[in-house]
């Protein structure tokens, strides 16, 4: 495709809020290969290790006040609250994208996730959750399952969850639409303390598979490139105070349920922000995690760290500054070493 010819333009029309290494896939679409997510948050807002908030003292009025705008905040829900703490909420996310190149194979080359010359519907999400609370330092349980239908499936499989082991699709017939489950797991918790145990959003980079979470329609190269999306393995999250939580991780590789060749891999991280909440730093570095080489006697490890700021002009003016880089040993299967980096 020439790159001067192309001309892509985006457009959202539906995105109805109500609550990524680097390995070489063949298109979906042609013959001919493409670089796409074999596998979140990541993870979602309420996945990401973010400090609690804080709590403001306020007249009786006030926030009875505060209550009321709150209400007139919210989005519509369907559904909500179905009883025993159960939330169900969701969203509809689709697009349309034109490229003056009009390729035969209606394919947009490294363009994601609107990857196809044409119209697409990226996400049916459905969200059933069980928050824990445990503001009164008591023992809780909660957990969470997602589910995703559309043209976006392609960015959240898991090997071994979604395909089999050796990357073969199990349900998902069809290349450009199929149904994922990019987490599903259990939470205890207590007091400061919570530990996830199951398949959960990934919390290395600022933008999410989930498309409420994003600025934009089309999203960066590191997330679709070389960011994990999700993990299945053990989260433990540490509110340390009202300002600062941390977070550690043992998973298995990134984007790998059960597949040809599994490994162990640590992640860890924190997140700061100030009581004013002006901004907000976060970083997570991850390593360890064998690319899927299919040869058990081949390895192919990597680093890989991501940290990002987040600076509140006012209410409603934000900015995002994100630093990624990596490194990953045995790359081309013949020792050498590559690394890579990205800023956004």
């Amino acid at each position: 495709m020439n790159p001067a010819k192309l001309a892509t333009a985006a457009l959202v029309l539906c995105a109805l809020r109500a609550g990524t290494t680097l390995a070489q896939v063949p298109s979906p679409y042609d013959n001919s290969p493409s670089y796409v997510a074999q596998n979140p948050p990541s993870a979602s807002t309420s996945d990401r290790p973010t400090a609690p908030e804080v709590a403001q003292p306020a007249a009786k009025g006030q926030e009875e006040n505060g209550k009321e705008e709150e209400k007139k905040d919210e989005p519509c829900r369907l559904i909500g609250e179905i009883g025993c703490g159960i939330n169900v909420n969701g969203w509809l996310d689709m697009g349309a994208t034109a490229n003056a190149d009009n390729p035969r194979s209606r394919y947009n080359g490294t363009l994601a996730p609107n990857d196809r010359n044409e119209f697409q519907f990226n996400q049916t999400y459905l969200v059933m959750e069980k928050a824990l609370k445990t503001d009164e330092h008591c023992w809780d349980i909660g957990g969470r399952v997602d589910l995703l239908y559309g043209s976006d499936y392609i960015y959240g499989i898991s090997t071994g969850f979604e395909t089999n082991p050796d990357g073969s699709p199990k349900w998902n017939a069809s290349k450009h639409y199929g149904l994922i489950m990019p987490q599903v797991y259990a939470e205890i918790g207590h007091g400061d303390l919570s530990l996830k145990l199951g398949r959960i959003y990934a919390t290395i980079g600022y933008e999410s598979l989930m498309a409420p979470n994003n600025f934009f329609y089309s999203m960066n190269y590191a997330l679709r490139y070389a960011e994990p999306t999700t993990h299945n393995g053990g989260y433990l999250t540490w509110k340390v105070s009202e300002t600062l939580s941390m977070h550690v991780c043992g998973v298995n590789g990134q984007d790998r349920t059960d597949g040809l060749t599994d490994s162990f891999a640590a992640m860890t991280g924190f997140a700061y922000t100030p009581k004013e909440k002006k901004y907000s730093l976060n970083f997570t570095i991850m390593s360890g995690g064998l690319e899927p080489t299919n040869r058990p006697t081949v390895f192919a490890p990597r680093t890989y760290f991501s940290t990002y700021l987040t600076y509140n002009f006012n209410e409603k003016f934000q900015s995002v500054t994100q630093w990624d880089a990596g490194w990953q040993q045995n790359f081309d299967l013949q020792g050498n070493t590559a690394d890579f980096w990205s800023f956004t």
